[in-house]
């Protein structure tokens, strides 16, 4: 059967269909009775499997109720799409009762047999049955000559998404999907109840809006005329007042909108329907049309067009509709089904055997290893992580290396003994950082090199170019030799990927080398593996191969993603060509440069569009207009669903992905919590709050850390008073890694004696005191010591002596502390300094802020700053229309608040001083942050240059920032942001350097080839001068020719050019927020064979695809512009301290919000009133 589905599907794809007779006639060519021959295969395996298990009931059922035979398995076929038969054991295919009695009387032989669910208890055999009839349904209309529907010819074309689950990664991405389907359903139900009541809204609100536009009278009173450019409007002036549109159907005026556009004088604002923008699609008069319009809109694709429209044609505050759309279901209900998919597929991954939601096979232990290493690095970064960590390969190399060197130094010196010393020199060589570098060098030097090449070199400059590429290709190719003699074993080599990647691509770069090749025209196109050398780029960066290997894991995951998009879009594309196939031969000539369905390219990259969103507004209106007798609703919902499935879920896909390779394992979590656990108190500790800024204010002050931040004598580990949820199993060798000190690199000579002094001091006591406890005491020289008593433990909690040996600790400094007097003048007994503290309060966290009445008042003032800067518009000055007295109030306010502020910063300071004392102003970060804007706000208000002041004032609304503060929720969000701003930079860095290479590879294949002649009719460059007469609104219906010169340059005014790698950057760089991107790849696909030659489209021409380098870097950018989100996610989950809990600990952190969150509710009292008590009853 596999066979056959793919055959079916091979024949879908490669028959065009040009015209509409091509899939509704039956023409009686080959592969129509091909199809007719495999549907007739799939009835017969249909009514096979219906036989045997049963259509609706299955055999072993018979005893069930009626309600268990009838509604339990079609509402389980309908929540649990694609599902697997389930075998259970049985000794017979006799019903349970039978069997039991069976075996009364039968020997205890168990027998096992196959039991099956119904045929319609799976999904997939409902998606195979619908098909089946709908195509036998559209053979006989074919037979009968009926051409109006296509929509059960694109259902009989369904089968071959069974197809989806071809591969063992597809098929366990789609068995997760089903572990989230309740919930998927439960959040796209609450989804169209708001999309629902939004078209309701706007079914009352904007009814007849979008058909009003002005209208102007050149040939009489009774032939209006569209105004051109289009102008819509909400009221005209009759020549005695304002009155609404006049509508052609009632013949009469609507309501007057005195806030939207009022048509210029000598016009009329007519409401006409035929006049609905997008073919007529675009309007609220009907409740599909509503929730069609609400449903793109808060797709953010063209949004803002209809806001515009919306607010000239009836009010501005249309945009309060809109914007709230974007906000509640745009912004929080469609990342609400992002967060299901990604919880289901944790839950998924959680409870199944296998380590991944994505892959079928499990991770080394090794490759788990290291990511455990990586992921802790990225968001748990040492405080002098300067080192990269070497590869486990390489660590082994070096090692045997080394040691292979000293077990050579007493070896004869003779020929034999020099090539192997010689070979294990050649081993250390390669094993060594330095190589790995230097070979990482080369490829960056080779890629400055391929970004000088450009259409506008001169020849000298590319001869060298190639001169050079030539050069480095062979420096390469001897690189690979070299690292090929310096393994221990020839075997070694070929289990390094790299090294596998990287022969590969020397042998190819060296073959394209050959004069035949470089001189042909396919030389440009191989030079792709030339720049899949800068790859070893990405591994050169320590941060960059630890985000990359941590997000990305081995990689299986996110290739098994990438696969499943483009097989699900395969699969999905000869479905469309069935539905739209010839159809947009109404709607557009043949060669026009727009997406359509009419072969499996084109379906293809018309599905890849409306995965991105790009203008996916303007195909869904082309079917719609492609469609007749009402075949509209049904090309609406088709790609209404396909986007929601591809926008929605499918980034799904790409987040859950990322924040899986993020997921550690649950028992290294376990071993994770009890090494932090011990090492906290067995290890200095720092104390809370004591960043690398207060660090580095100590060192200058004191000439060294405090003691309180130096560490802590080390706490005894009682292994009984360890919680019990801290458990693991480990072996001997494990424990031991386990219990492994830090590096004495991270403790000076000084802090080492001195903790080396305390371990004696306790040890002595314990020695006097032998029974007070049993404990494992941690010794550098001696290791892990047992004591000798079990009984009489000390009753304490660790937390309680932990906490109070720091703040025995943190006295101890304040004590050995010389007192910091504030501004070197305000001792800490001075009245002036007393009243500041009690005065300004504390600052430690938002709510003992918001609990002083001074941090209210300056709430105000800075409330009262921003409303300042909000009237005070730089417009308005600029044109004069602000009084002079208005314009010198703002300026006293602006010059007050200043001095306000000041005199804060001044209070703050003598409370706590500036720098120098432990709670000094400039230590508190947001402090800090609020000093710079002071500081640059008091600038503005004494300069005199008229523009400096507007340029550095918008510096004010910073001060808006200061508000966060005061608030739990707010305060949390921006700090979480702020710490993941270094991996939201390696995330850009990581976009940027994958722009890299695709912006080398467009130089090639694209540079000097978009260049374009205004005027279509000329042949080339030559042609391209002067004057030509162009029908510039010809795109719009009208007839406006203008004189205009004819120019030679890239499209867009040059917005759209390979010509170098600046530009090629540039280009990317915009596509990767997918605007503008179709437009750009019909300039790909019309480029010509040489350059100076007017391009002209064509889907016949090879250069069609071209479109493959667009849809590659789409699918690529989007999984880099997803890292930002996945990034984010991973540190606010770190910061919550989700990340190092196992995923039981989840359930239970969840399990207590819930409980916070439950509330008792009041029992009703009977009122003692009649009336009250008569309604209490009812």
């Amino acid at each position: 059967m596999l066979c056959v589905l793919l055959l079916h599907w091979l024949l879908l794809a490669t028959h065009p269909i040009l015209e509409p007779s091509d899939k509704t006639e039956f023409h009686g060519h080959w592969h129509e009775y091909l199809y007719l021959a495999i549907q007739t295969l799939y009835t017969l395996d249909c009514f096979a499997k219906i036989i045997v298990y049963g259509l609706w009931i299955p055999p072993a059922d018979n005893q069930k109720t009626g309600y268990q035979l009838l509604v339990q398995p079609l509402v389980a076929s309908l929540i649990r799409p694609w599902k697997k038969f389930r075998y259970q054991p049985s000794s017979s295919s006799q019903p349970p009762q039978q069997q039991q009695q069976h075996d009364t009387t039968t020997p205890k032989v168990q027998q096992h047999a196959v039991y099956h669910k119904a045929y319609l208890n799976s999904f997939g055999n409902c998606l195979d049955l619908a098909s089946i009839i709908c195509y036998w349904i559209d053979f006989g209309l074919m037979w009968n000559n009926y051409t109006s529907i296509s929509v059960f010819k694109a259902m009989g074309a369904a089968k071959p998404l069974r197809l989806l689950s071809i591969l063992p990664g597809t098929a366990v991405i789609l068995k997760s999907l089903e572990a989230g389907w309740d919930l998927m359903l439960d959040v796209s139900g609450f989804l169209f109840f708001f999309l629902f009541l939004f078209a309701v809204v706007g079914l009352v609100t904007f009814g007849g809006v979008y058909s009003r536009q002005c209208h102007y009278f050149p040939n009489g009173p009774n032939q209006p005329v569209p105004v051109y450019p289009t102008q819509f409007c909400s009221g005209y002036y009759n020549g005695t007042d304002v009155v609404g549109p006049f509508d052609i159907v009632l013949q009469k005026n609507g309501f007057a909108g005195r806030q939207g556009r009022i048509c210029q004088s000598g016009q009329m604002c007519i409401a006409n329907t035929a006049l609905n923008p997008d073919d007529g699609y675009m309007n609220y008069d009907m409740i599909f049309a509503a929730f069609l319009n609400v449903y793109t809109f808060v797709s953010m694709e063209l949004w803002t067009d209809m806001m515009y429209i919306a607010m000239d044609a009836d009010s501005r505050l249309a945009a309060l509709y809109f914007c709230l759309g974007i906000y509640i279901i745009g912004f929080i209900l469609v990342y609400l089904l992002l967060a299901v998919i990604t919880s289901a597929f944790a839950r998924v991954r959680a409870t199944s055997s296998s380590s991944s939601a994505f892959t079928s096979s499990k991770a080394s232990r090794s490759a788990a290893s290291m990511k455990h290493h990586h992921i802790l690095q990225l968001l748990y970064p040492p405080e002098d992580d300067v080192h990269h960590a070497t590869s486990t390969g390489r660590a082994n190399a070096a090692a045997a290396a080394a040691a292979a060197a000293a077990a050579d130094a007493d070896a004869p010196w003779d020929a034999k003994y020099r090539l192997v010393r010689w070979k294990r020199r050649l081993v250390r060589i390669v094993s060594s950082r330095a190589f790995f570098y230097a070979g990482g060098f080369l490829v960056f030097v080779d890629g400055l090199f391929m970004c000088l090449r450009s259409v506008y070199a001169t020849e000298p400059l590319l001869e060298f170019l190639d001169n050079v590429e030539t050069a480095f290709t062979f420096i390469f190719a001897i690189e690979i030799l070299i690292r090929m003699l310096g393994t221990l074993h020839w075997m070694d080599f070929w289990l390094s990927t790299r090294n596998r990647i990287d022969l590969a691509l020397v042998i190819v770069t060296c073959v394209i080398q050959l004069p035949t090749i470089q001189d042909s025209p396919m030389y440009r196109y191989l030079t792709i593996f030339q720049v899949l050398r800068l790859y070893r780029l990405f591994m050169c960066i320590p941060r960059l191969e630890k985000l990359l290997f941590a997000a990305l894991g081995t990689g299986e995951s996110v290739i098994n993603v990438m696969i499943f998009l483009l097989l699900s879009t395969a699969l999905f594309s000869p479905i469309f060509m069935q539905l739209f196939g010839g159809d947009f031969s109404y709607i557009m000539e043949d060669n026009d440069p727009e997406l359509r369905f009419d072969t499996f390219w084109q379906s293809f990259l018309t599905l890849i569009m409306i995965y991105t969103s790009e203008t996916w507004t303007g195909t869904l209106y082309d079917t719609m207009s492609s469609q007749t007798n009402g075949g509209a609703i049904y090309a609406a919902l088709a790609t209404s669903l396909y986007f929601y499935y591809a926008r929605y879920i499918m980034s799904g896909l790409y987040i859950a992905v990322i924040l899986e390779n993020f997921e550690l394992d649950d028992v290294y979590i376990r071993q994770y919590q009890i090494q932090q656990f011990i090492r906290e108190r067995m290890q200095n500790t720092k104390i809370s709050g004591q960043n690398l800024y207060d660090n580095l204010v100590d060192r200058l002050v004191y000439g060294k850390e405090s003691s309180a931040s130096a560490g802590q004598p080390a706490a005894d580990v009682q292994i009984a008073r360890l919680p019990a949820h801290l458990t693991a199993g480990l072996s001997k060798n494990e424990l031991v890694a386990l219990l492994a000190p830090p590096s004495p690199s991270f403790m000076d000579e000084k802090r080492a004696k001195e903790h080396h002094d305390h371990l004696e001091r306790e040890k002595k006591e314990r020695q006097t005191h032998p029974s007070i406890h049993v404990f494992f005491s941690w010794d550098r020289n001696e290791g892990i010591t047992r004591g000798t008593n079990a009984e009489d433990m000390d009753d304490e909690d660790y937390d309680l002596v932990v906490a109070e040996e720091n703040n025995r600790a943190m006295q101890q400094d304040k004590a050995t502390r010389q007192p910091v007097k504030s501004l070197f003048l305000f001792s800490e007994d001075n009245r002036l300094r007393r009243f500041c503290k009690r005065l300004v309060g504390s600052c430690k966290d938002g709510r003992s802020e918001r609990q002083n009445v001074f941090n209210w008042v300056m709430m105000l003032c800075v409330l009262l700053s921003i409303l300042v800067v909000i009237l005070d518009e730089p417009s308005t000055r600029k044109m004069d229309d602000m009084s002079t007295q208005r314009s010198d109030v703002f300026d006293t306010i602006d010059l007050v608040l200043g001095f306000v502020f000041m005199i804060e910063l001044l209070l703050r300071v003598i409370a706590d001083g500036l720098l120098l004392t432990p709670r000094a102003y400039l230590r508190h970060a947001w402090n800090r942050l609020d000093f710079v804007v002071i500081l640059l706000n008091f600038g503005t208000l004494f300069a005199n240059n008229d523009q400096l002041p507007r340029a550095l004032g918008t510096v004010r609304s910073m001060r808006i920032l200061r508000l966060i503060r005061y608030f739990g929720g707010m305060r949390d969000v921006f700090i979480d942001l702020f710490h993941a701003f270094p991996l939201m930079m390696d995330a850009m860095l990581l976009t940027f350097l994958v722009m890299i290479p695709f912006s080398i590879y467009g130089v090639n294949i694209f540079g000097g080839r978009f260049w374009t002649c205004n005027d279509v009719a000329v042949g080339g460059r030559t042609d391209c001068v002067n004057e030509v007469v162009l029908n510039v609104g010809s795109l719009d219906g009208y007839d406006l020719p203008l004189l205009i010169p004819r120019v030679w340059e890239n499209p867009g005014m040059n917005l759209y050019s390979f010509d170098s790698f600046p530009l090629a950057l540039r280009q990317l760089f915009s596509l990767t927020s997918t605007e503008g991107w179709v437009s750009s790849l019909f300039y790909a696909m019309s480029t010509p064979a040489e350059n100076d030659t007017q391009p002209v489209f064509s889907w016949d021409s090879p250069y069609v695809y071209h479109s493959i380098y667009y849809v590659a870097f789409m699918i690529i950018s989007h999984g880099t512009v997803q890292l930002f989100v996945g990034v984010i996610m991973e540190k606010f989950k770190q910061r919550s301290g989700i990340t190092t809990l196992t995923f039981a600990q989840r359930q239970y952190v969840d399990l207590q919000r819930q409980l916070a969150e439950v509330k008792p509710t009041m029992k009703p009292i009977r009122p003692k009133n009649a009336l009250q008590s008569l309604c209490y009853e009812i």
